[in-house]
């Protein structure tokens, strides 16, 4: 039988077929992960695939989470998959109904049967939900999700000061001690009069609003008489 060292398909090309097995010996020995593919050269060459090329994993979803708050944080526990071998797991967060983003990844060293993370990146109130997957080769599993709604209540100041310029008065004070990150604001009230125990918040006007923690309030004419009284309160994110 003849043999042609170059086949040429011209115009819209042919099918070629064969009585039995074509063997390549060019390409050396193969696996059975192994593809023929055609090189920048256009030439046939061998690659070895992955091992999880032909393969695909089913993953099992890990099961049983559980949230519960603490303090200004929410913890979050889960078990393990039943799947051998997972590579990690992913959970992700989305906050107050917003689009979900990874907050934790779980790598093998840390795989045990109940694995808990605590979620402290959330800055705004309202149910925050979690999906958690277990990840092998590549493959996830479906996700095991959950909620729990988290208020931050009421946040105040602390250590307020105000000291007396002669014609201001600078005021300062501290942040929250906790769950300081929902403050998307503080709030500072004036109330003067000309009597101390007649100054009441209920009469306190709004003098400054942001994000500092000071303010320098300057009194000027008869204002330099009367007695002047703060109050600070918090904006929360919602």
């Amino acid at each position: 039988m003849k043999f042609l060292n170059d086949i040429v398909l011209t115009g819209a090309g042919a099918d070629l077929t064969a009585p039995a097995a074509v063997t390549f010996s060019g390409l050396s020995t193969t696996t059975e992960t192994s593809a023929v593919v055609v090189n920048s050269s256009g030439v046939l060459s061998k690659r070895v695939l992955g091992s999880n090329a032909f393969t695909s994993d089913t993953v099992a979803a890990p099961t049983s989470l559980v949230t519960s708050v603490v303090n200004d944080t929410i913890n979050v526990t889960f078990t393990a998959s039943t799947t051998t071998d997972v590579s990690q797991y992913l959970v992700f967060s989305s906050v107050a109904g917003g689009d979900y983003g990874l907050i934790s990844v779980i790598p093998p060293a840390d795989i045990v049967s109940t694995m808990s993370i605590i979620d402290n990146s959330f800055d705004v109130p309202g149910t925050q939900a979690y999906r958690v997957y277990a990840v092998k080769n590549g493959n996830y599993s479906s996700p095991l999700t959950g909620s729990r709604a988290f208020s931050a209540g009421t946040v105040d100041v602390h250590g307020m000061t105000v000291v007396n310029l002669n014609k201001a008065f600078y005021v300062q004070w501290s942040p929250p001690s906790a769950k300081g990150r929902f403050v998307t604001a503080y709030n500072l009230y004036k109330h003067e009069h000309e009597a101390a125990d007649s100054l009441v918040e209920e009469d306190a006007e709004l003098i400054y609003s942001g994000t500092n923690t000071n303010f320098m309030y300057t009194i000027s004419g008869a204002d330099n008489d009367n007695f002047h009284k703060f109050w600070v309160t918090t904006t929360i994110a919602s």
